[in-house]
């Protein structure tokens, strides 16, 4: 079972031996190396939730749900963010197929123009219908159809694959670059930054998530 402690009572850390240093690295290559694995994680998000929708889905509100998360998290990939410092671009993708290409920018443009910020007709669409009798007056009525998600799902798990590997490239690009940099560490750089899990109280990430982590009293008592 993974070990986890909450740093600071704000970050949640994975560790490793509580009883050895850890080192919480924040340097640009970190920081990079970081962002293509959380894109990596997200884009297998999206293939979890494309085999999800094959499928017998009898509720609509399952698959309307799981189709616009497909859209907005595929988006997400080449998009900036605030916490994540690194994002896809539609060069990277030169190598792929015409058709997906294609696929991505319809993608791109769903999450940018509708799903994001306001109604897709591919969604949702809203009609108004008035129904016109001349022995009566006239009667509104609302009329609202839903669609789910009307691609062929095959294609789009081709090209989210195909995106996961070019991702995998970069993230392996990074880490070299990261390796190579924590070379430079002084001893005394990582006696400074680093601290020993074993001064934390150890905990699964279901206790994490659902408890406040403080400091166990051995903590205070090496740092005096």
């Amino acid at each position: 079972m993974d070990n986890y402690i909450k740093f600071n009572d704000k970050t949640i850390l994975k560790i490793g031996d509580p009883n050895k240093r850890h080192i919480i690295l924040n340097s640009d290559y970190a920081k990079r190396y970081m962002g293509y694995l959380l894109i990596m994680e997200d884009l297998k998000s999206v293939l979890e939730a494309l085999d999800k929708l094959k499928t017998d889905i009898a509720e609509n509100i399952i698959r309307e749900s799981l189709s616009i998360f497909i859209v907005i998290v595929y988006g997400k990939a080449f998009s900036k963010a605030d916490v994540r410092k690194v994002k896809l671009e539609k060069d990277q993708l030169k190598n792929l197929k015409s058709q997906q290409i294609v696929l991505h920018d319809v993608l791109i443009d769903i999450r940018n123009k509708h799903v994001a910020h306001a109604g897709s007709e591919i969604f949702s669409l809203s009609n108004l219908v008035m129904q016109f009798d001349e022995s009566t007056a006239n009667t509104f009525l609302s009329g609202l159809s839903l669609s789910s998600f009307n691609f062929n799902i095959e294609s789009i798990e081709e090209l989210v694959k195909d995106v996961l590997k070019i991702c995998e490239i970069k993230a392996d690009k990074a880490f070299k670059a990261l390796d190579k940099s924590l070379l430079s560490l002084s001893e005394d750089e990582i006696q400074k930054k680093s601290f020993f899990p074993s001064h934390y109280k150890i905990c699964s990430l279901e206790q994490v998530q659902n408890s406040v982590v403080e400091l166990t009293k051995d903590y205070y008592n090496t740092k005096k």
